[in-house]
């Protein structure tokens, strides 16, 4: 019961975090891991590959967090009320539309005496 009721505090710190407190605890424990394998030892070499392991982790965050800014900035461009995943989905289905139609017009240009340049 106790083992339970700790993970289930830990869990609760973790999700209480923000992204940007998180990311500041991971490259932490990153660096604490990177000063603990300094040797050869099966444990550093664990420890040097958790190191990394965190540091990829905090570059896909960055990552994430600069595509979310940019999802929203485009949702808000377009006046799409709802989440980023909303205004993804829109958006994609907006694109598929505007592709089909743009298909459509080019099966048609021979009918309307329209050629495409050769390229």
């Amino acid at each position: 019961m106790t083992i339970t009721a700790t993970k289930s505090q830990d869990l609760s710190a973790i999700q209480a975090l923000s992204l940007d407190g998180l990311t500041i605890s991971l490259l932490a424990k990153a660096h604490q891991f990177e000063r603990l394998a300094v040797s050869e030892s099966y444990t550093a070499t664990l420890l040097r590959r958790a190191s990394d392991t965190l540091k990829r982790l905090e570059r896909e965050r960055t990552s994430l967090a600069a595509d979310m800014d940019a999802v929203c900035l485009a949702r808000d461009a377009a006046g799409i009320l709802g989440s980023p995943a909303d205004a993804i989905a829109i958006l994609d289905e907006e694109n598929r539309r505007l592709k089909a139609e743009l298909d459509t017009l080019r099966q048609n240009m021979p009918a309307l005496g329209i050629h495409a340049a050769s390229h």
